[in-house]
């Protein structure tokens, strides 16, 4: 599956880049709104993992134009409401809570992609 992953802890990123990779994924790494933007509006991806809280940008503008192409969205995020958002489509985001595991990273995966 083709991920892109946006996230600015340059550490949690690299880490959960790898064992996405060891998991047969490729991903494409950003560290802020504007290269997600960029990356989304010139690629197409089968998944986006994006920090809610993602520097230089509308983390809820993002998810909308992702969910209008229909390309489901794991946010990352600290705050305490994780429910989910239904988009114009009619595509629910899956939300992921800070710390999280790798194995609740993966169920997030799976449960984005089906």
């Amino acid at each position: 599956m083709k991920i892109l992953f946006a996230e600015s802890d340059r550490d949690l990123l690299m880490c959960y880049k790898k064992l996405l990779a060891m998991d047969g994924h490729e991903v494409t790494d950003v560290f802020d709104g504007v290269q997600t933007a960029i990356k989304t509006s010139s690629e197409k991806y089968d998944l986006v993992i994006l920090d809610n809280a993602i520097p230089c940008a509308d983390s809820d503008r993002i998810i909308t134009s992702l969910n209008n192409k229909n390309v489901p969205v794991v946010v990352l995020t600290g705050q305490g409401s994780m429910k989910k958002r239904a988009s114009a489509k009619g595509r629910s985001n899956t939300y992921l809570r800070f710390p999280f595991s790798p194995s609740e990273m993966r169920a997030a995966i799976a449960e984005a992609v089906h």
